[in-house]
Formats: C-alpha cells, sequence, structure tokens
C-alpha cells in the first residue's frame, strides 16, 4: 500500500510538473535571435548587440513589433556592429537604453526608430547619411548627439522635442534640415551650420526662444543663399539669433590634397604627344574635358 501511495505522489508531481512547464517557458522572454532579415541579435547584461550584413526590418510602430519587444523595458544600452547598413522603421521605439552606438556602415537611419525612447542621452549615428522623420523624435532626455560626416539630410521632425539637447553641430555635407527637424527643442542654444546647407525647412527651428548663436561656415552673402522658410515667423528663433560668419566652428569642406599631381596626357592620331603634370588646385577639369587622367 505504501508502495502504491508512493507512485501515486510521485505521478501526481510529475503531472503538476507538466503543467507548470508550458507555463514557465511562455513567460520567458528571448534574450538573443536571429530576426527575419537574417540580422543576429543578442542582450547581455543590458546591452542589445545588433550584427550581421544588410539592412534592418523596417518593423513599424505596433506593439510587438520588433523581437526584442518584451526585453525593451531591459535594455540599457543598443550597439549596431559593422556590416549592418540601415536601422529599420520603428525598431526600438519605446525602449529605455540610455546610449546608441552604431557602425559606420549605417547609411540610413528610418523613421520613427528611436522614436519616444525617454532615457536616451547619447547618440553616434555612425555612418548614416540620412535620418528619416521623427528618428529621435521625444527623446526628452537626449543631451550629445554625433552625427556622421556623411549625413546629407535630417528629415520631418527628427530630433522635435528631444527637450534637453543644448547643441547641435551640422556636418560639413549636409544640405537639408526638413521641417520641424528641431522644434521644440527647449534647452537648444547652439547651432553650427556648414557652407553646404542649402534648406532649412519650415517649423525647423520653431519655438526655439534659448536659441542664441549660429555659428557659420558661410560669409554673409552665402547666407542669403539658404533658402529659410520664414513663413508666418516659424523660423523667427534661427532669423533672429547671433550669426557668426566664417567660423572656425562650423564643420568645414573636406580640403583636397595641394601636394596631389594630375596627369594630362592628350593623344593625336599618331600617339601620345604631351604628357603634362598639374597640382590640384591648377587642374581645371572643364578645360581639359577629353583628358584622360591618372592620378
Amino acid at each position: 500500500m505504501k508502495k502504491f501511495k508512493g507512485f501515486i505522489s510521485l505521478l501526481l508531481a510529475l503531472v503538476m510538473l507538466s503543467a507548470l512547464t508550458p507555463s514557465a517557458a511562455l513567460g520567458a522572454s528571448a534574450t538573443s535571435g536571429t530576426s527575419s532579415d537574417g540580422l543576429s541579435w543578442k542582450i547581455s547584461n543590458g546591452t542589445l548587440t545588433i550584427s550581421g550584413t544588410g539592412a534592418m526590418t523596417d518593423y513599424g510602430i505596433n506593439d510587438n513589433s520588433y523581437p526584442w519587444w518584451s526585453q525593451r523595458k531591459e535594455i540599457t544600452k543598443v550597439v549596431v556592429k559593422d556590416g549592418v547598413t540601415h536601422i529599420g522603421f520603428g525598431a526600438f521605439h519605446y525602449c529605455r537604453m540610455t546610449e546608441v552606438v552604431l557602425a559606420d556602415s549605417v547609411t540610413s537611419i528610418g523613421a520613427y526608430a528611436f522614436w519616444d525612447c525617454p532615457n536616451l542621452e547619447s547618440v553616434d549615428t555612425g555612418g548614416a547619411a540620412t535620418i528619416e522623420e521623427l528618428a529621435f523624435s521625444e527623446c526628452e532626455n537626449l543631451e550629445s548627439v554625433t552625427l556622421s560626416k556623411d549625413l546629407r539630410s535630417i528629415g520631418h521632425a527628427a530630433f522635435s522635442q528631444c527637450k534637453s539637447l543644448e547643441r547641435i553641430d551640422v556636418p560639413a555635407k549636409t544640405r537639408v534640415i526638413d521641417s520641424s527637424a528641431f522644434k521644440d527643442c527647449t534647452s537648444l542654444t547652439t547651432i553650427t551650420l556648414p557652407l553646404s546647407i542649402t534648406e532649412i525647412g519650415r517649423w525647423a527651428f520653431y519655438k526655439r526662444d534659448s536659441l542664441s548663436d549660429v555659428y557659420y561656415a558661410g560669409s554673409k552673402s552665402d547666407r542669403k543663399k539658404i533658402s529659410i522658410n520664414a513663413d508666418n515667423n516659424y523660423n523667427a528663433a534661427l532669423e533672429d539669433a547671433e550669426w557668426h560668419y566664417n567660423s572656425s566652428k562650423a564643420a568645414q569642406p573636406e580640403e583636397s590634397d595641394p601636394t596631389a599631381q594630375y596627369y594630362t596626357v592628350s593623344f593625336d592620331a599618331c600617339g601620345v604627344t604631351t604628357v603634362a603634370s598639374q597640382s590640384v588646385e591648377e587642374y581645371d577639369l572643364a578645360s581639359e574635358p577629353n583628358a584622360d587622367m591618372t592620378r
């Protein structure tokens, strides 16, 4: 009888264990995996690392849209490794990290990628040439932004409502700052602008009474070439700030090597007739439309 009772007790224990196991499995959150785009992800000690080759999926901004959704509140840092080329639409929205580091291989940051990440304090955008709309919007504690030297455009409302951002340095190749890009950045006091800037959109610096200094790489006449949308004084803060012209604080265009030599080879029907060398400063491509050049 005792053996029978012991057997029954063991059987009941096994039944209870088997009933609990699926629930435990369902409750567990994955800490690594491979997403549909073939990129690998892993969370270790609060750091989410993305690695692999190619573009990240554009996830959107729905709940549970990306693989690390259930872990979003535990993530303290995001690192995207070399090989990844695109940060997906909504890929990290609502996450709670304080730091983001992107590799130089990243050439674009999708819309809403880091939207409403309230703990985010610093960002290195890697090699991003484009930052799409609302990419970092509503990151209220964002203080430090390092933009890529290859950045060409800052999208609509990309940094809107980043209320802790005090300074932004726009790189030397950037041409467009789109509408509302820095709208409601209530602590922004200083910006630097390169000579390459051609367009600043409506509301780009709207309600920025804090903005006091603009350090511009160009001259006063160069400034007149920038298309600044001034409808209804929506960029009055930018216009009214003190502009510092020909400023060394602003990003400067990359200079070619003045010691480099270009060799111009001219041909006639009988063969080579002239070989001449010129420095970069002397060489004018327009004057040699049919030249064959070797550096």
